[in-house]
């Protein structure tokens, strides 16, 4: 089996070597692409008959809450993922102390995150009386993501099989929730409702798989020590997760506010089709990121094999999505939303373009990580933030939603690129993106055959 994908994909080669006898990484990357397959199909066709249901009025409403309350989520993230993952897997019998120390960090930025949204929501009061409804709703689920901190150590043991499984159930009873509810022509205050219980049933799901592979959350401790030592460690991937959701969505918040909830409504029916696709370099580097970490104890130059094979995978992947969907991209807005949403024709040929920084953004993180890097990675993130921001002001009252996304490309080509080639200490990995941007290892291979 592996031998067999070795050759169809000879970029994961350097991968597979290291487990050819379990072939772990292999079957960990197919359970995660079964899974976001299946969201990607069920969610397009659930998501898009919402959109036709609620109008871009409605829509736009429901996606401002929701962009919105994504500002705050990074506060409740803490930046942890990679880091806890990386722990586990150098320190595994430091478990316990490990993930319920990253729990109760959790819990309490859920707190905190909570409170920031009720502070932001009394600085930015809104005539329209359904947001001062909805808002509360969908934002009261963020403290149960302290439970995320289970799929961090099934990351670690390469075991995404048993997430799948449980959060496919949750995904599939809120999709078949929001069903019901376009039948029942409910309002968009029950949606808003469905939307919250997402989070809640994610929580319920991954404690279950938990306590069913025979682990014990009882056994959780927190260890002062460590929470001191992963607050030191995270700050600067927490600031560069809290700027990549701002330069995500600020620019839905900014339409929302400037040009109002129909023009929101176009542009989110074109992001959904585009950011649905970044699941891929997830699901991949979260399967590759524990390999990557024991090469870079084991073998300098394996390591560097390893992620420059991530970049050049990731990179391809995501040439080859771009480039047919600029060419399709009316099409595919007409056939799934209809002419009430074509203006979205045009922003998903320029938004679709961001995935290939997106794609490389994701690749780049395990080297990021294994070299301490973080700073720069947080300022990058950051400097694409303000950009952003200031391009929104710029473009959205001269070019409308289409210059939303002009500006969304230009950042995330910022934080995931542009920035690195700057910095003497990341000039490794300059390299190797420039490389992966140019095809150059696929092309060899390619000639070889």
């Amino acid at each position: 089996m592996l031998k067999l994908i070795s050759t169809k994909l000879p970029l994961l080669e350097p991968f597979l070597k290291l487990n050819k006898s379990q072939g772990t990484i292999a079957q960990n990357i197919l359970w995660l692409m079964i899974e976001r397959v299946l969201k990607l199909i069920v969610g397009v066709l659930v998501g898009v008959w919402m959109a036709r249901y609620l109008g871009p009025e409605q829509f736009g409403q429901l996606n401002y809450v929701i962009a919105f309350t994504a500002l705050v989520i990074p506060i409740s993230n803490l930046g942890l993922d990679s880091i806890v993952v990386r722990d586990i897997v150098n320190k595994p019998a430091a478990k316990n102390d490990i993930l319920g120390t990253a729990f109760l960090l959790r819990l309490a930025s859920g707190l905190v995150a909570q409170i920031v949204i009720i502070i932001l929501y009394f600085c930015f009061s809104y005539n329209d009386g359904i947001y001062k409804v909805i808002m509360p709703i969908i934002t009261a689920g963020i403290v149960f993501k302290a439970f995320e901190v289970i799929d961090f150590w099934f990351q670690s043991q390469v075991l995404s099989k048993n997430v799948v499984n449980v959060r496919l159930l949750s995904f599939f009873i809120i999709s078949a929730m929001k069903i019901i509810l376009i039948w029942q022509k409910a309002t968009l205050l029950e949606f808003s409702v469905v939307v919250a219980l997402e989070i809640l049933l994610d929580a319920v799901a991954l404690v279950g798989i938990y306590l069913y592979t025979r682990n014990s959350i009882s056994k959780w401790r927190f260890s002062l020590t460590y929470a001191k030592k992963l607050l030191i460690q995270c700050w600067p991937m927490a600031i560069s997760s809290v700027s990549v959701m701002l330069y995500m969505k600020i620019d839905q918040v900014m339409i929302g506010k400037i040009l109002g909830d129909s023009d929101l409504g176009i542009y989110s029916a074109a992001t959904r089709i585009s950011e649905i696709w970044y699941f891929i370099p997830g699901a991949i580097v979260s399967s590759l990121t524990p390999s990557i970490v024991k090469a870079k104890q084991m073998n300098e130059s394996r390591y560097l094999k390893k992620n420059q094979s991530l970049l050049d995978l990731c990179t391809l992947l995501a040439y080859v999505l771009a480039l047919p969907m600029t060419f399709l991209s009316n099409f595919i807005i007409l056939l799934l939303y209809g002419s009430e949403y074509k203006e979205a024709g045009l922003i998903l040929a320029i938004h679709i373009w961001s995935a290939v920084f997106v794609f490389l953004g994701a690749a780049k993180n395990p080297w990021i990580i294994s070299e301490g890097h973080l700073k720069i990675n947080s300022t990058a993130t950051a400097i694409a933030c303000l950009v952003n921001i200031g391009l929104n002001f710029i473009l959205l009252p001269t070019m409308g939603v289409v210059g939303a996304a002009v500006a969304t490309l230009i950042s995330y080509g910022i934080a995931n690129f542009f920035i690195f080639l700057l910095s003497v200490k990341t000039k490794v990995l300059a390299r190797m993106m420039i490389k992966a941007l140019l095809l150059k290892n696929f092309i060899l291979i390619f000639r070889k055959k």
